[in-house]
C-alpha cells in the first residue's frame, strides 16, 4: 500500500466534526481531503479553511520600508470539517467522541473519497458531470433519482448555467431517457451538433471524453418557424377544449362569474354539436344576457388572435417517444404567450403520463422564475401545473428539471421537491438564501465558498452522494448554443462588399516608372491641402523601413499627412500563356485604348471591391477607402493623365480575378508582384518567423 502525503498534526480544541491541525505541507488548499485514523476507522474530512499566521508585530511591519529588516517565523494551520467514516453496515457515520491531538493527518486517497462521498457510481452508468475540484475523482450521479426525484440547477447569469444542463442533457440522451426540454431563447438545438472547439477538445482528452452529436434523437418544435427554420411547426389541439383547460391557460383573467358564463357557454355547445372550436365558444358566450360576457369574450378573443390553436394539434405522442428528445423552442414569442404554451404542454404531458399513453419522462424547465414565480414575486398561469407536477411527478414517473438564474423568484414548494442540486457561481444575498434554505448539508462556509466559484465549477447535492461535493464541470461533448454575445465586437452579418479589405503593412518608396508620378485627390475636401499651399507636395524619397507583423500594424489613416501614390505603369506585361483550364492572359493597354469622349463605365460594388483590393495591395490606394470612391480617385487620375480610365480598371479587375484573389492570391501570375506591398510584407513575415516552415523555406 503507498504512503500517503502526511499534512499535519491535530492541536488545540478538537471536536467530534471538527479540529485545527498544524500544516507542515505548504501545498495544502482550502477544500482538499483529509483523513485520519481513530478507533481503528479511518476518518475523512476536509479542509475549510487554510490560515499563514505570522510572528511579525506591527511595529516590525511598518519599520520594514525603512530598510530594517527583520526576521518573522510563519506558521500555517487549517481548519477541517468531519465527514465521517463508514461502518460496519456500510453507512456513513460521524465519530461520537473527539479525535485526539498529536494525531497525523494526510491527504486522503482517491478510494476513501469515492466511498465516503456516495461516488461509487460508475462514469458510463450514471450521470457523469467531471472531476472532484482539484483531483482526478469521477462525479457520476445516480441517474434513476435525478429522473424521479428532481432536479434543479442554479447560478447567476454567466456562470456556465446553460453549459451545466447541455453536460447533463447529455447524460439523459446517452441513457436514452425521454426528455421535454421548455427553451425561451433557443438555446439547445445545439444538442445536434458535436463540440468542435479546439480548446475544449483538447480538455476532452483529461476528462475522457470525445465530440458527439445526437442529431438522431432531437426533434425541435417552434410558433415561429420562420425564426426558427431548423424547427417544426408547433400547434395546439384547439377542438372541444374544455372550461377547466381555458381556465388554466387564462389564469386569473376571469372572475367567478365570469367562469360561470364560459362554462354555460360549452355546456350548450355540447349538446348542440358533436365538435366545437374556439370561434364556436366566442358564438355561444356573446349570446349569454350577462354583462360578464364581454370580459370572456376578450380573454376569448386574445387565445385566438395567439394562432397557437389547430384543429387536432401536434400530438402529445410525438412528443414523448423513447429516447427522443423533444425540444419546444420558444424564441422570439412574447412571455405571455409562452406561459400559456408552457401551461397547455405541461397540462397536456401530465394527463397523458397518468393516462399511461406517453413514456416516463423529464420535462426541463428553463428560465423556471417566468413560469413557476414565488407568489409573492409573480403570478403566472403556468405556476400551477409546474407545482403540481413537482409534487406528484415522482408516483407517475414524470421528472422535473428546474433552471433559473433567480433562486429566490423560484415557488419554495417547487424548489424544495428538487431532491438534487447543481449550484454554480450565486452572489445575490437574496439568492444565497433562498439556496441554503432549500439545500440539505450546506454549512456558512460552503454557502461562503458558492459566490467564489469559478465559471464551469459547481456545487453538486442529493443525486446518490453523502455530501455536497465541488465538481469540475466537464467540456460538453455538443456544441454549446448559449454563448454570450459581445457588444463590443458583435458577430458582423454584412454582405463581403461592405467589409474593408486589410490596409498593406508597409509602403516602400515608388519603384521607378515610365510615366511622371500622379497624386490622388482626397476624396473628403475637408481633408485637402490650404489652397496657398501647392496641390500635391513633393515629398523626398527615403530609405525603406522593415514593415511590420500583420498582426501589429496600424490601420489609421491620417488626415493631415498626405500620402505619395505609388504611380500606375504605362503598361502592363502581359500574363504567360495559360495553359487549358487555366485563367486567359491578360491584354496589354493600346494606344486605341486612350481616352475617348466615351462616357464612363459603372461599377458594380463586387467589381469595385476587386480592383480595390489590388489597387490598395500595391499602394495606389488605401484600405481603409470605400471600394467606389477608390474607382473614381483612379479613374480621375487616368483621365488627368489623358487615359481611358475604363481600359486601366479593366485590367485591375481582370487582375483580382485570374491572380491577385481575397485569400492565397496567386502572385507568380500577377504582373505587379514586384511592387505588391501585401506579398513584400507576407515574405517579411516569413523572415522572421521561427517555424519549421520558415527554415524549409529560405533552404
Amino acid at each position: 500500500m503507498a504512503l500517503r502525503r502526511q499534512v499535519g498534526i491535530i492541536y488545540g480544541a478538537v471536536s467530534s466534526t471538527g479540529f485545527d491541525i498544524a500544516v507542515g505541507d505548504a501545498q495544502l488548499k482550502r477544500l482538499d481531503y483529509v483523513e485520519v485514523e481513530a478507533e481503528g476507522q479511518r476518518v475523512l474530512g476536509q479542509v475549510e479553511l487554510v490560515v499563514r499566521r505570522s510572528s511579525l508585530s506591527y511595529e516590525q511591519a511598518i519599520a520594514i520600508p525603512d530598510g530594517i529588516g527583520h526576521d518573522a517565523t510563519e506558521q500555517l494551520t487549517a481548519k477541517v470539517r468531519v465527514i465521517g467514516y463508514r461502518d460496519g453496515q456500510g453507512r456513513v457515520q460521524v465519530p461520537r467522541t473527539p479525535l485526539r491531538a498529536g494525531v497525523t493527518v494526510t491527504l486522503a486517497d482517491d478510494g476513501l473519497i469515492t466511498s465516503l462521498l456516495g461516488l461509487e457510481q460508475d462514469a458510463d452508468a450514471g450521470a457523469y458531470l467531471g472531476f472532484v475540484k482539484g483531483s482526478r475523482v469521477p462525479v457520476a450521479l445516480d441517474m434513476d433519482m435525478l429522473a424521479q426525484k428532481h432536479l434543479s440547477v442554479l447560478a447567476k447569469t454567466g456562470a456556465g448555467k446553460s453549459y451545466t444542463v447541455g453536460v447533463i442533457l447529455e447524460e439523459f440522451l446517452k441513457a436514452n431517457v425521454p426528455l421535454v426540454i421548455l427553451d425561451p431563447h433557443g438555446e439547445y438545438g445545439s444538442l445536434r451538433s458535436a463540440n468542435l472547439d479546439e480548446s475544449e477538445i483538447q480538455a476532452m482528452v483529461r476528462y475522457r471524453i470525445k465530440p458527439k452529436s445526437f442529431h438522431k434523437q432531437v426533434k425541435e418544435y417552434a410558433l415561429d418557424i420562420a425564426l426558427n427554420p431548423d424547427a417544426q411547426k408547433l400547434t395546439l389541439a384547439g377542438m372541444n377544449l374544455e372550461g377547466r383547460e381555458i381556465v388554466d391557460m387564462l389564469g386569473n383573467k376571469l372572475s367567478g362569474s365570469q367562469v360561470g358564463v364560459l362554462y354555460q357557454a360549452i355546456q350548450d355547445l355540447k349538446q348542440a354539436l358533436p365538435a366545437y372550436t374556439l370561434k364556436d365558444i366566442q358564438a355561444s358566450v356573446s349570446g349569454n344576457k350577462s354583462n360578464g360576457k364581454w370580459n370572456v369574450l376578450n380573454a376569448l378573443e386574445v387565445l385566438e388572435s395567439t394562432k397557437l390553436f389547430d384543429l387536432r394539434g401536434t400530438p402529445v405522442k410525438d412528443l414523448v417517444a423513447p429516447g427522443q428528445c423533444t425540444i419546444i423552442n420558444l424564441k422570439g414569442v412574447g412571455p405571455d404567450i409562452q406561459e400559456i404554451v408552457v401551461t397547455r404542454l405541461a397540462s397536456m404531458l401530465w394527463e397523458a403520463r397518468k393516462r399511461g399513453e406517453i413514456p416516463a419522462h423529464i420535462l426541463v424547465v428553463e428560465e423556471a422564475h417566468n413560469f413557476c414565480p414565488e407568489r409573492n414575486v409573480g403570478n403566472a398561469v403556468s405556476g400551477a401545473i409546474i407545482r403540481t407536477v413537482a409534487s406528484e411527478g415522482r408516483k407517475f414517473g414524470m421528472g422535473l428539471v428546474i433552471v433559473s438564474q433567480r433562486p429566490a423568484k423560484i415557488d419554495k414548494n417547487v424548489l424544495s421537491q428538487c431532491n438534487t442540486q447543481v449550484v454554480l457561481k450565486v452572489t445575490n444575498p437574496n439568492d444565497l438564501k433562498a439556496i441554503v434554505q432549500s439545500v440539505e448539508g450546506i454549512s456558512a462556509e460552503v454557502a461562503d465558498e458558492i459566490q467564489r466559484l469559478a465559471v464551469g465549477e459547481a456545487l453538486v447535492a442529493g443525486g446518490g452522494l453523502t455530501q455536497p461535493v465541488f465538481v469540475a464541470v466537464r467540456p460538453r461533448m455538443t456544441a454549446h448554443g448559449g454563448k454570450s454575445v459581445s457588444v463590443l465586437h458583435p458577430e458582423s452579418d454584412e454582405e463581403d462588399d461592405e467589409k474593408p479589405e486589410p490596409e498593406p503593412v508597409a509602403r516602400p518608396p515608388a519603384p521607378s516608372i515610365p510615366h511622371p508620378p500622379a497624386r490622388v485627390e482626397p476624396v473628403t475636401a475637408s481633408l485637402a491641402p490650404p489652397s496657398s499651399a501647392p496641390r500635391w507636395p513633393t515629398q523626398a524619397p527615403q530609405a525603406p523601413e522593415p514593415p511590420a507583423p500583420l498582426a501589429e500594424r496600424d490601420d489609421t489613416v491620417s488626415a493631415y499627412e498626405p500620402w505619395t501614390a505609388v504611380p500606375m505603369p504605362e503598361t502592363f506585361e502581359p500574363l504567360p500563356s495559360p495553359a487549358p483550364g487555366r485563367p486567359r492572359r491578360l491584354p496589354r493597354v493600346e494606344e486605341a485604348d486612350r481616352l475617348t469622349s466615351k462616357p464612363r463605365q459603372s461599377w458594380s460594388a463586387s467589381d469595385a471591391k476587386a480592383i480595390h483590393r489590388v489597387a490598395s495591395r500595391v499602394g495606389w490606394v488605401g484600405a481603409s477607402q470605400a471600394p467606389q470612391d477608390a474607382v473614381r480617385v483612379l479613374g480621375d487620375v487616368e483621365e488627368s493623365a489623358h487615359r481611358d480610365p475604363d481600359a486601366r480598371l479593366r485590367l485591375l479587375r481582370e487582375i483580382a480575378d485570374n491572380a491577385c484573389h481575397e485569400a492565397a492570391p496567386a502572385c507568380i501570375r500577377c504582373p505587379l508582384s514586384g511592387a505588391c506591398l501585401h506579398q513584400q510584407a507576407l515574405k517579411q513575415q516569413r523572415q522572421t518567423s521561427g517555424s519549421p516552415v520558415r527554415r524549409l523555406w529560405q533552404r
